[in-house]
């Protein structure tokens, strides 16, 4: 398995996110799973907790909104992760968030309730996700949004995006690298590889960042394939049946 390495840009040590190794193979095993059908899941999973952080800051620290709160929760998705990782693991990640917002786009009939919700339609959500990982390194990410077809026009004023992106959620980040506060703490079991996963990122985020407040976060059952923040618990919670959507997507993807 191709190891997540975090950016030395940040002085955090390259390492393996599921080190040791044995580790890792025994969570692909144990699932089933190809080496990139889990590689698909756990990116997926890893952005899908960065946007929850993302409600959680915007709850804990109060922070103005100009627009949609979910848009402003998926743009930290992508800037945490062009901002913490190296470039391999930086495009393996954004890569599954992008597909998988493609799988979902393929599998939704539009209604009335999607254009009316408060979530942008996943093909919106898609090219987002895609132009701000473009934008964020537009001279080295040509590749990347030619991959996944992102329109000229679009791609023409990404890296002014993701600029944007930078200066709102980035001076976020910068104030809460500089910050004495609290950290993050798992709270469920980790019985499996994506709980490891989560429960390793939630160590290595407080490595880098304090928070306002201690968030708790876990993986459980929840009887629905979702993901969310709840603001009375001040926690994230990341459903089971959610890990269990994104293996049956990359079945049917056959990765």
């Amino acid at each position: 398995m191709t190891p997540f390495l975090r950016n030395t840009a940040l002085g955090v040590a390259l390492y393996a996110l599921l080190a040791p190794a044995a580790r890792a193979e025994a969570s692909v095993s144990e699932a089933g799973m190809s080496d990139e059908a889990f590689a698909y899941v756990a990116g997926t999973i890893l952005s899908v907790f960065y946007h929850e952080l993302g409600h959680a800051l915007i709850d804990t620290m109060d922070l103005p909104l100009y627009g949609p709160e979910e848009d402003a929760a998926d743009t930290l998705a992508a800037v945490l992760t062009h901002e913490i990782w190296d470039e391999e693991g930086a495009r393996q990640n954004a890569e599954a968030f992008a597909l998988s917002w493609l799988a979902s786009a393929a599998e939704t009939d539009l209604e009335v309730e999607h254009f009316a919700g408060l979530h942008s339609l996943d093909l919106q959500r898609h090219y987002r996700q895609v132009c701000l990982f473009y934008g964020a390194a537009a001279d080295t990410r040509a590749d990347f949004a030619r991959d996944f077809e992102l329109p000229e026009d679009r791609a023409a004023g990404c890296a002014d995006e993701y600029a944007s992106a930078d200066h709102a959620w980035g001076a976020v980040l910068r104030g809460l690298r500089e910050a004495e506060g609290e950290e993050m703490v798992w709270t469920g079991p980790a019985d499996s590889g994506i709980a490891t996963l989560l429960k390793q990122e939630v160590t290595d985020l407080n490595g880098l960042f304090s928070f306002p407040v201690a968030v708790a976060v876990r993986m459980e059952v929840c009887d629905e394939a979702n993901a969310f923040y709840l603001p009375d618990e001040k926690s994230i919670v990341i459903c089971q049946e959610f890990v269990d959507y994104l293996v049956a997507q990359a079945e049917e993807m056959e990765l």
